[in-house]
């Protein structure tokens, strides 16, 4: 159901001609490469289609597994020049690879918290009865990157604020993430 939001979000976008965003994955625990791969091709839009968007990294011995993934443009895409993203202790997996998927693209601040460092996925082993999940590959960016294990920092460090609700931009992490946006930088927003 995300992908049908996802393509109605970024077609009003390009409607309204945004090219900066605020992506809020700071309780966003991860979830499912191809979703993470639909939200980078909306963001990236025209401008980096057929570009290298991510690759799986597996060990010299299944290095034959290893694939890469490009940015394939959607129609009603939006052409993102800036995005900041806010995160917390709880952002990891598919948001942490989206991060690091875009960096290398567009003007990228992060806002929050350490991210939870999970830059590895998964493939399903049946067995009898079970289903085992065993770290199998890496995730990497255009550039290689992807050795977050300890977490992304922030750049701009700031604390939960439990005092206003999310989406108010009185809200702390939501607030410094305007500011970055604004050109403010990380503003005086308590951290």
């Amino acid at each position: 159901t995300t992908r049908d939001a996802l393509a109605l979000a970024f077609e009003g976008f390009q409607a309204a001609g945004i090219d900066e965003l605020v992506v809020d994955l700071r309780y966003n625990a991860g979830g499912r490469v191809g979703v993470m791969q639909e939200l980078a091709d909306w963001m990236a839009g025209r401008s980096f289609d057929g570009e290298v968007s991510f690759a799986l990294r597996h060990n010299e011995r299944l290095s034959e597994s290893d694939e890469e993934y490009r940015f394939s443009a959607p129609e009603g895409g939006a052409d993102i020049t800036r995005v900041v993203f806010i995160t917390g202790v709880g952002s990891a997996s598919a948001s942490e690879v989206l991060i690091s998927v875009m960096q290398p693209y567009l003007a990228t601040t992060v806002v929050g918290q350490k991210t939870a460092g999970k830059p590895v996925g998964m493939y399903a082993y049946s067995f009898c009865d079970r289903v085992a999940f065993p770290v199998t590959f890496r995730l990497v960016n255009s550039q290689g990157q992807g050795d977050y294990f300890d977490g992304i920092q922030p750049d701009c460090p700031v604390d939960e604020d439990f005092a206003h609700a999310l989406g108010d931009p009185d809200e702390a992490m939501l607030a410094r993430a305007l500011s970055a946006l604004t050109g403010e930088g990380c503003g005086g927003i308590g951290a």
